[in-house]
C-alpha cells in the first residue's frame, strides 16, 4: 500500500482494464463476461468525420465506483469483477488475440512515495496473462 494518501483530489488514482483487438466484438466480450464496460466499440465504427476505428475496444475502469486514494486498491477492485470470469477472460484473450492491459494511473501525494505490490497480486494479474502498465507521476 502507499505510505502517504494525501493526494491531490482533483487527480485520483484510477485503473482500467482494456481489452482491444482487431476484430473484437465489444457485446461478444459483455455476453461472455456478464460485465457491462464503461466504453467500448467496434472495428469500423465512426470516430470523426471521415475516420473509423481501425480495432475494437472493450474497457473497464475503477474511477467513480471506488472512492480510495489508494492505486493498489483500485488494481484490485477491477481484478474483483473479473474474478468470477477469470476463466471466460483467459480463452477469449487466447482465442481472439486480444491484447489485454490494466493501467493504473496515480499522481504521488508528494516526491517520494511506496507503491507495493505483493506477490499475491502479482501472481493474480499474471495468472490472466494481462499486463500492466503503472503511468505514476510527481505533484509538481
Amino acid at each position: 500500500m502507499c505510505e502517504s494518501l494525501s493526494l491531490n483530489q482533483s487527480y485520483p488514482p484510477h485503473a482500467s482494464l482494456y481489452l482491444r483487438g482487431k476484430d473484437l466484438d465489444p457485446q461478444n466480450v459483455t455476453d461472455i463476461l456478464g460485465i457491462v464496460p464503461q466504453k467500448s466499440f467496434k472495428r469500423g465504427d465512426v470516430r470523426r468525420v471521415d475516420n473509423k476505428r481501425k480495432h475494437g475496444l472493450w474497457m473497464l475502469w475503477s474511477s467513480e465506483r471506488i472512492d480510495s486514494l489508494d492505486p493498489i486498491l483500485h488494481i484490485k477492485w477491477l481484478l474483483k469483477q473479473i474474478e468470477p470470469v477469470k476463466n471466460e477472460l483467459i480463452e477469449l484473450i487466447r482465442d481472439q488475440s486480444i491484447d489485454a492491459e490494466i493501467s493504473c494511473f496515480w499522481i504521488m501525494p508528494n516526491s517520494h512515495n511506496v507503491l507495493i505490490m505483493d506477490s499475491e497480486l502479482l501472481k493474480q494479474i499474471a495468472l490472466l496473462d494481462i499486463r500492466l502498465e503503472l503511468s505514476i507521476y510527481t505533484p509538481e
